[in-house]
């Protein structure tokens, strides 16, 4: 490979690297003799191994990103494995590596297309991918708590450690076996959403319900695909697409009597109309929901609503005696079930209604239970929402300082998480700060760059946040005048995103 360096770029051989053998034999796989090709070096060690490793061989190649023993006997089978991964072992065909105390196997990438053309010609492809399909569904078994982030810590990762065949299973069975897709997908909801592959989860979600659109008798899984989408997107300030599915996921769940989903689905139908200010329609959506957990004791669905009906009384009418009730149950019921992940979620939620009463520190202490938990657990989104929402606090209670060193350090990292409307209302927050540090050109440039990202990704103000909006926009054209004003307005609408970052951190 490095001697091709003098006709190919870097970026080249990379790209020409996937198939390995036509590049580093000049395009022939027969041309030079047969000890100095590396083909020929493979085929010769191929040979060598007897019939149970040359089966281990092809049939590991399914394995992305390495694989554990019980794993290769799921996929080559128990009586098998022992022997066949031993041999590859001690014929340096296999790399073994310890992690987290256990021994974890993977091949040279090399080997490991090798192995991929031997699983082809074998005619056991399509059986082996199936084999390794159900392997990953087990490790991933949906239980009714999980999905909304009450997997352990060893648990999710367990997942992380598999998440290269966790990809390789859900491309297999988006091509091969949809209702397998869709149980997986689900079954790793929780997974997704605790550590931020929320992007990658929409993408998986929106391709399966597409494909099983017209398939009949599968009404319970797209429910429950569709539910765990509109959660996805609402945790993505996604709003308007999070209020589509929850609406599909109910309709499904009625259909085919799955009334956890339908609970789950009115909760996120609730929250994601608070965000899009339809507030009879979240009301009326989280009553629903509330009355269908109670009916059935459904504890985590219970929870989840009972958390999202706080935020409605905080957000739509600022009952702090309610907000409180509703956080108080929802987490005496989440730490009985253990679900923690939630606990953060309300833990954010008291520390606004100890900001509303004037307590500050009180509030302070709570977001930062919710950040470390998040932080435990990895879950990015919640740790930069705790953060975000004391800055918001301190900014609202006149501090300026410290706010605007956060919105800084999280701009990028929004960003780098996929979360446009988050980067969106920081870019409004830091651009509020300058206003009152007399900062007015900067701030009107930020605004006008907001306000196009906004219109993009579409993106609503809750009706708080509109309120805010139109004082400061009010104040900031006192400051500049109309002309001035909307010019440098202008100025901001022609940025990008990373433009208007850089104009933020600046």
């Amino acid at each position: 490979a490095a001697a091709r360096v003098k006709i190919f770029t870097p970026e080249q051989i990379a790209q020409r690297l996937d198939d390995r053998f036509k590049l580093l034999t000049g395009g022939s796989r027969t041309a030079l003799p047969r000890q100095q090709t590396l083909r020929a070096l493979i085929d010769w060690s191929y040979q060598s191994l007897n019939e149970i490793e040359q089966r281990a061989l092809r049939r590991l190649a399914v394995f992305s990103g390495g694989w554990t023993f019980e794993a290769a006997e799921s996929v080559v089978g128990e009586n098998e494995a022992m022997d066949g991964l031993l041999g590859l072992v001690n014929k340096s065909l296999v790399i073994v590596e310890e992690q987290g105390g256990k021994s974890r196997y993977r091949f040279l990438e090399t080997i490991r297309q090798y192995a991929m053309e031997k699983l082809a010609e074998s005619g056991e492809a399509a059986a082996v991918r199936d084999r390794h399909l159900d392997y990953v569904l087990n490790l991933s078994a949906y239980t009714s708590l999980r999905m909304f982030g009450t997997e352990e810590l060893e648990l999710l990762d367990r997942i992380e450690a598999e998440h290269d065949n966790l990809r390789a299973a859900l491309d297999w069975a988006t091509g091969n076996n949809l209702p397998k897709a869709l149980k997986l997908a689900f079954s790793v909801g929780g997974y997704w959403a605790v550590r931020d592959y929320n992007t990658e989860a929409r993408i998986w979600c929106n391709d399966i319900l597409e494909k099983t659109e017209a398939l009949p008798g599968l009404d319970v899984e797209r429910a429950r695909l569709f539910s765990l989408y509109a959660w996805i997107s609402a945790t993505m300030g996604e709003h308007r697409a999070g209020r589509i599915a929850s609406e599909r996921a109910i309709m499904l769940g009625m259909k085919s009597n799955d009334t956890a989903t339908v609970a789950r689905a009115y909760a996120t139908l609730a929250l994601t109309s608070i965000f899009l200010g339809d507030i009879p329609t979240a009301f009326n959506a989280a009553e629903e929901g509330e009355k269908l957990a109670r009916q059935h004791g459904l504890q985590a669905e219970l929870a989840f609503v009972l958390s999202t009906r706080a935020q409605m009384e905080y957000f739509a009418s600022t009952d702090l005696d309610k907000a409180k009730a509703y956080l108080y149950e929802a987490a005496d019921i989440a730490k009985k079930v253990g679900f923690g992940w939630a606990s953060s979620f309300m833990a954010i939620g008291l520390a606004h209604t100890f900001a509303l009463t004037g307590d500050l520190e009180a509030a302070r202490a709570a977001f930062k239970e919710s950040a470390e938990y998040a932080q435990e657990i990895g879950n990015k989104r919640v740790l930069y929402s705790s953060q975000s929402e004391l800055a918001h606090v301190l900014r609202e209670h006149g501090e300026l300082a410290e706010p605007l060193a956060t919105y800084r350090d999280l701009l990028p990292k929004w960003k780098d998480l996929g979360h446009r409307s988050a980067v969106t209302h920081e870019l409004e927050c830091i651009a509020y700060i300058l206003i009152r540090k007399e900062e007015p050109v900067r701030a009107a440039m930020l605004l006008g760059a907001a306000r196009v990202l906004r219109e993009a990704i579409d993106s609503v103000m809750t009706q708080r946040e509109q309120v805010e909006y139109e004082s400061e926009i009010s104040t900031l054209r006192e400051m500049l005048g109309g002309q001035a004003f909307t010019e440098h307005w202008a100025e901001g609408e022609k940025l990008t995103m990373d433009e208007a970052i850089e104009l933020a951190l600046g």
